[in-house]
């Protein structure tokens, strides 16, 4: 505090103790400098104040750090890691500001970073940290009416980016969806094949199971799962309906709706989205999914479900789809906040990588590992192998517990993937399963 402020906080105090002394009051003797505590104070907001040159936007930070404990067993090895869930839930901090242009209409900004030292999706049996470090998700700005709508332009998640998610009302949806991030990036252990490395095979639970052909946009039940640059526009929310579309490099173009709102007991929810994108590398691909949330508020049984198909684009791949349903029960047994119990199963059939007829690229990833698909591939090289089809399968439950005083989810989750691939050799059908990769996770998410 400068001279001048000091001199007059000091006057001011000795002002108000001859009056207490004119009043006959007596008052317990301060001691010591009269404004130290108060410069303090000034000094401690100055310090937490965030500084910006311009009074006409306005400026805030948020975020939130997440972090869990996942134990897995893949049929054969098993090991404890200690990482994030996921690149999209990955340590974030996000930037924001506003600026009122006139009434009924603003302008903004989004900047969010991330900060994934190691994540779920990454890690594998001989990996046990793995992340994708510092990423830039959001870098955008907005023009905003309150009867017009809402433009968007930079880098952001597009209008079908988690369109059907966005429906789950649960409050577990950080916790459990349909989002395959646990485990992806595990290499796969045929049934039957051989012990330790050496029947790992080279291809993953995401190239099998959990692969999404719209230009890689996302993975396993969220095809449309990516931040780009692009233009995206928003309606105002009508009767709790807003419609949103958007266009984007290089090229993309999707529509969605979102719905919420309430009938008599019931908290329900709905949404869906259509995704065309086209890209020189994978071709065309096109997403659809849609998404429902039903909640009895009396009793706090919920139920929600989604599905989605994708049209084919890679060589040696065929149309795909996935549904999945997660259904439990909210209360509030403890004073701390809300309790969810839930179980899921999920589906995801034919979401595998290319393995384009006569590329030898089958036998690659599981020549000498042991198993029926195996002895099929007589050599790395073999071209009579081709995969005609694959079935995964999720099944998990948990508890997710809030604390609403520290703005905080724990959970603690078990999850088992299942996978079966069907293949000809030489024209002769085939048929491989996989051993069971199983999760106990337990973690949690603060909000800041």
């Amino acid at each position: 505090m400068r001279g001048g402020s000091r001199a007059l906080c000091c006057a001011v105090v000795m002002m108000a103790a001859g009056a207490i002394q004119g009043g006959k009051a007596s008052a317990a003797d301060l001691g010591g400098d009269c404004c130290s505590d108060l410069e303090e104070r000034i000094a401690e907001l100055e310090a937490t104040t965030v500084r910006k040159g311009n009074r006409k936007v306005s400026f805030s930070i948020s975020g939130f750090v997440s972090q869990q404990v996942m134990y897995w067993d893949d049929g054969n090895e098993s090991n404890v890691y200690v990482n994030g869930q996921a690149p999209d839930l990955a340590t974030r901090f996000t930037f924001a500001g506003e600026a009122i242009i006139s009434p009924g209409w603003k302008a903004g900004y989004q900047l969010t970073v991330s900060l994934d030292a190691t994540d779920a999706l990454l890690v594998d049996q001989n990996t046990s940290n793995a992340g994708t470090g510092i990423d830039l998700i959001h870098s955008n700005w907005y023009l905003q009416s309150d009867r017009l709508g809402r433009v968007t332009v930079g880098k952001q998640s597009h209008a079908s980016d988690n369109a059907a998610l966005d429906s789950d009302l649960s409050g577990t949806l950080i916790a459990a969806n349909t989002v395959t991030f646990d485990g992806a990036s595990f290499r796969l252990r045929p049934k039957g094949g051989l012990s330790g490395a050496a029947g790992l095979s080279t291809a993953t639970w995401w190239d099998l199971a959990f692969f999404c052909q719209s230009t890689q946009l996302g993975i396993g039940g969220d095809c449309a799962g990516d931040r780009r640059n692009a233009i995206r526009y928003d309606t105002p929310t009508f009767g709790g309906l807003v419609l949103s579309a958007s266009w984007g490099e290089d090229d993309f173009w999707d529509l969605s709706a979102r719905w919420k709102g309430e009938w008599q007991d019931f908290q329900l929810a709905l949404s869906g989205a259509y995704t065309s994108a086209s890209d020189p590398a994978f071709g065309d691909a096109t997403y659809a999914q849609i998404g429902g949330f039903i909640k009895h508020n009396p009793s706090g049984l919920w139920v929600h479900a989604l599905y989605g198909e994708e049209g084919a684009s890679l060589p040696g791949t065929q149309d795909d789809y996935h549904y999945y349903i997660k259904a439990g029960l909210t209360q509030k047994w403890v004073p701390l906040g809300n309790t969810h119990i839930y179980g899921e199963y999920g589906q995801n059939r034919d979401m595998h990588a290319s393995y384009p007829a006569g590329s030898s690229s089958l036998c690659a990833d599981f020549f000498g590992v042991g198993g029926s698909i195996s002895d099929a591939c007589s050599s790395a090289a073999d071209t009579d192998v081709t995969l005609t089809g694959t079935d995964a399968t999720r099944i998990g439950v948990g508890l997710v517990q809030d604390i609403d005083a520290a703005s905080m989810q724990l959970w603690a989750k078990w999850r088992m993937h299942q996978l079966e691939a069907t293949y000809v050799d030489g024209g002769v059908a085939g048929k491989q399963k996989f051993e069971s990769f199983n999760m106990g996770i337990v973690g949690a998410i603060i909000f800041f």
